[in-house]
């Protein structure tokens, strides 16, 4: 391991997160196999945290001060897609946040049920993940999604940001029930979820709108994307960014796409790094990919469900489901019990927006070598036009 030369060795200390009851409660586990990797390549951490409760990580971040914490340059989370959403919250949370971002790299070695980010950036194996930051393969930005929240019990709106997205309808059932079937049935506990609410399938009636963009997206931005390799359409974004390319866009009624669900949606998602319903989502375009599935019976939904495997679900089918790339989103749930998903955090079913944060949170990532050297002159070709028209 010394001989790649490890980034994070002499670069600053780094923290370690380490979530023991994440997915599949394979933390320690997991922190065990990749200990000797950091210890081989000379790469110590100066805090060491085996969360015991919800938020620990949290009071540990918010708290953090003195020299010490001024000089880490790096918090590893051994967890799911949750433990990095919330070390990202209490970093936002602090005062100082702005200058936290610019100087910490968040890397992610997975323990979780999903992984979402993982998969995007990394690799879902822990010792490969964990040589991908010991390589420092490469730091790059993500988006984050902003989520400000309208209740009524509050003079003040709560407001979290998340990495991966939200979820309403099914999504927020299968949180909700999901937890409080944790200590029963552990991993399998999605799985039983899931089918419950499928036997009990109904609508959830809200109001749904999105914010457009303004010129509209090119059709041929919705391409995956390879943000761990060499990404056109995140970095055409990069550079649009630099060039002050991308304003803040005003908000005209006439960009808002208005869905009213009297008869209630089954589905409504909002996503930065879910492959398997947004198959186009990019992790720094700018936009935050909106589904929404009206009320529809068991039967039709399991028949179209097949259609996510060829991700014809959002191509050809747009009465079942409806698909946007979108700059803001605003939900207003009509009842309250109706809970919304967040990163496996479940929130009362209250009004939200969602707004994109771009290129905010550095990460590592691993990267294609081979196509690397291929795409030598990449940077060339990247013009301020649309490299994909």
């Amino acid at each position: 391991a010394d001989t790649v030369r490890p980034f994070p060795a002499g670069k600053g200390k780094l923290w370690m997160v380490v979530n023991p009851v994440s997915g599949h409660r394979q933390g320690e586990a997991f922190h065990k196999r990749v200990k000797p990797l950091f210890d081989a390549a000379k790469v110590h951490f100066e805090t060491e945290l085996f969360t015991t409760h919800a938020g620990h990580a949290r009071e540990l971040i918010l708290n953090a001060s003195g020299p010490d914490f001024q000089a880490c340059k790096g918090i590893i989370c051994i967890g799911g897609d949750g433990t990095v959403s919330e070390v990202l919250n209490a970093i936002m949370e602090r005062p100082d946040s702005k200058d936290v971002l610019k100087r910490i790299t968040i890397g992610t070695i997975p323990a979780g049920s999903e992984c979402a980010l993982a998969k995007m950036v990394s690799y879902t194996n822990p010792v490969t993940a964990a040589w991908v930051i010991l390589k420092g393969h490469k730091i790059k930005s993500i988006d984050v999604l902003k989520i400000t929240q309208y209740q009524a019990t509050r003079s003040t709106p709560k407001v979290l940001y998340s990495i991966c997205g939200l979820g309403w309808g099914l999504a927020g059932k299968l949180a909700e029930d999901s937890e409080a079937m944790r200590a029963a049935y552990g991993p399998a506990r999605y799985l039983v979820s899931g089918l419950k609410s499928f036997v009990n399938l109904r609508g959830c009636p809200g109001t749904l709108k999105v914010l457009r963009p303004r010129p509209d997206v090119p059709k041929d931005v919705f391409k995956p994307c390879h943000f761990a390799s060499i990404c056109r359409v995140c970095e055409y974004a990069a550079r649009r960014r630099s060039a002050d390319l991308d304003p803040p866009q005003d908000e005209r009624e006439e960009d808002w796409d208005v869905e009213e669900g009297g008869g209630g949606f089954v589905v409504v998602a909002m996503l930065k790094s879910e492959k398997a319903l947004a198959p186009y989502v990019h992790l720094s375009d700018g936009y935050v990919d909106v589904l929404s599935i009206g009320k529809v019976g068991r039967l039709e939904l399991l028949r179209r469900s097949s259609k996510i495997l060829t991700s014809s679900h959002i191509t050809d089918d747009q009465e079942f489901c409806r698909y946007w790339k979108a700059k803001s989103v605003k939900l207003r749930p009509h009842k309250s019990e109706d809970k919304i998903n967040v990163d496996g955090e479940v929130l009362d079913g209250e009004e939200i927006r969602v707004d994109v944060v771009p290129a905010v949170l550095n990460i590592f990532c691993a990267y294609d070598e081979r196509a690397q050297r291929s795409s030598a002159n990449v940077w060339d070709d990247i013009r301020l036009s649309p490299p994909f028209v």
